[in-house]
């Protein structure tokens, strides 16, 4: 009897045989989303150090396609990726039967301390919540609570070669102040966004939203301050245009569903 055809190999095949998330190697993966490229490259480096094998992405798409591809032991993802916000990430994973394992980390800012002692998958989608400047060493106690391996090697292995089309670290992609200030405001417009989904949901123009979300908003606007001092903030309203585009994109969102003009 001849051997029937056999299907196209698909991306992540390498790793049918082993445990999700760990590759050809025996080393878990680990994937690093994040839009500052220097501070990917601590990450990755750290991991490395620790057996992983770490893998980068530079915003949000590039980290959905590289997570499918790889199905990794573990996502650690910047709450301000570039493209799409972290939690949003970490909530598509956990809606898809296939990637719903994957252990996910989200680094970001805390602004306001007392309003997140919910549980990081309750507020976030994710499974853990580090402060980014904690990173990497925060990750620690995470790693350990997930039961992955975080000895030291003796000898580090070279990182492994970024899939295809996938943006690798380099340290010459330095933040700039602007770059931080926006980094910040997409952090608090992400969080503002999280908790109050409502006022989003119920807009119909995205000046709306600001109205509805005054308080927080002006306590946004004075961290913006302390963190970057008042030369930075006062540039432009950093915090503003991004809360305002979120909440453009949903309006547009919604006008486009079914049954809405």
């Amino acid at each position: 009897m001849s051997e029937e055809p056999r299907p196209s190999e698909d991306p992540s095949s390498r790793f049918r045989g082993s445990p999700v998330g760990v590759g050809v190697d025996e080393r878990p993966v680990a994937v690093v989303a994040d839009g500052d490229a220097s501070f990917a490259q601590g990450c990755m480096a750290w991991l490395a150090e620790r057996r992983f094998e770490p893998h980068f992405a530079a915003d949000g798409t590039h980290a959905l396609l590289l997570i499918q591809r790889l199905a990794p032991a573990v996502a650690v993802i910047d709450a301000a990726v570039p493209g799409m916000y972290g939690f949003e990430i970490c909530e598509f994973l956990k809606r898809d039967p296939a990637l719903r394992s994957v252990r996910t980390v989200l680094l970001g800012t805390v602004h306001r301390a007392g309003r997140y002692r919910r549980p990081a998958k309750d507020v976030y989608g994710a499974d853990a919540f580090v402060e980014r400047t904690a990173a990497p060493e925060g990750l620690l106690p995470v790693l350990r609570e997930f039961g992955l391996a975080t000895d030291v090697g003796v000898s580090p292995p070279a990182w492994p070669a970024t899939p295809q089309g996938v943006a690798q670290p380099t340290p010459s992609a330095l933040a700039t102040e602007d770059d931080r200030a926006r980094r910040l405001a997409r952090v608090i417009a992400s969080d503002l966004l999280m908790y109050h989904r409502a006022a989003f949901d119920a807009a119909a123009k995205p000046e709306d939203v600001v109205a509805a979300i005054r308080e927080d908003f002006e306590n946004g606007r004075k961290v913006l301050v302390q963190r970057l001092g008042q030369a930075v903030a006062a540039q432009r309203d950093f915090l503003l245009e991004e809360l305002l585009a979120a909440a453009e994109q949903r309006v547009h969102a919604r006008s486009r569903l079914p049954g809405r003009r």
